[in-house]
């Protein structure tokens, strides 16, 4: 048992860590998924030739690849003899005039006797016929077809396969926020997304599609809070205002009362009066009545003043 037990864990290994192939032939085509549609054509491939598959510039939606190879009819009656391969890992990166790579092989499938052969090649997942695992990290990915028999058939020598490659996009978005006005730094900033808190470090945020809600606050800011729409593979700006915390003042005084705010007469109004932070003397003058007072200020805070002049009648 002991013996058998060593024997499994030593064929886990090599295939842990199974050596990169070299590869060799020509890179027909660079395939960019971001530029790929549904109605994408087709890629003429012969046999031991290599199609090169990129993610692009939406990698990060990327949820898997769809790859449909239709056999011609001169091909269709030796359809067992040829496998379908997908190679990961790829150095150097694929170009058209480069023809030495190396590569990890991480799927194959013998082509059946039909029209057409279809796959999906999930990112993070590993599923049958291919047994295939493959990540984002893992591309560009090639994919070429060989012959299982040594002597390839005549049909097969001058007639292509044809290629059609597409994206298998995920229902997701990124939101890039970008901070105006004098933000503090991204360390001190806290985030909530549709009131979950997460972490963040000034990143784009990959959202479901959607309406989101944001909330943003800081020490010594006034808290943000926003919507924002995402639409799956694009991405939005979200602008988030920073001001500074500055307290208000509002007024209640007798009619006739003239006020001054350190000096300075004011006109009441039913809106605060934004000042800034610390002490400030506020005066009241009614007729020939002078009150002052010095007030201290602190925060994103609203405060009344009122003047009150009233008759206390006392028994003695």
């Amino acid at each position: 048992m002991k013996r058998f037990f060593l024997a499994v864990l030593g064929f886990f290994l090599f295939l842990l860590t199974a050596p990169a192939e070299n590869l060799r032939g020509p890179v027909t085509a660079l395939v960019d998924l971001s530029q790929e549609r549904e109605t994408a054509g087709e890629y003429p491939l012969l046999v031991n030739e290599f199609l090169a598959v990129f993610p692009g510039a939406k990698g990060d939606f990327l949820e898997g690849i769809r790859v449909s190879l239709r056999i011609p009819d001169a091909l269709r009656e030796a359809a067992g003899s040829y496998v379908i391969l997908f190679y990961k890992r790829l150095s150097p990166l694929p170009t058209l005039n480069q023809t030495a790579y190396q590569g990890l092989e991480t799927g194959n499938a013998i082509l059946a006797n039909r029209p057409r052969f279809s796959v999906d090649l999930p990112l993070g997942a590993i599923r049958e016929p291919l047994s295939l695992e493959l990540t984002l990290e893992d591309l560009p990915l090639f994919i070429t077809l060989v012959s299982l028999s040594k002597a390839m058939p005549r049909a097969a020598e001058n007639s292509p396969f044809f290629l059609r490659v597409s994206p298998l996009w995920s229902n997701r978005g990124r939101a890039e926020l970008f901070f105006t006005g004098s933000p503090p730094p991204v360390s001190e900033i806290a985030l909530w997304i549709d009131n979950e808190r997460i972490p963040f470090a000034g990143q784009p945020l990959l959202l479901p599609s959607g309406v989101h809600s944001i909330r943003v606050q800081a020490p010594g800011f006034r808290e943000i809070n926003r919507t924002f729409a995402v639409n799956s593979t694009q991405t939005v700006r979200v602008e988030l205002p920073f001001a500074r915390q500055i307290p208000g003042l509002l007024f209640e005084a007798p009619a006739g009362t003239q006020i001054f705010l350190d000096g300075e007469k004011i006109n009441p109004s039913q809106e605060p009066l934004l000042v800034s932070e610390g002490e400030h003397t506020v005066l009241f003058i009614l007729e020939d009545y002078r009150i002052s007072r010095q007030i201290h200020l602190t925060g994103n805070n609203n405060y009344k003043i009122s003047l009150f002049l009233d008759i206390f009648v006392q028994e003695y």
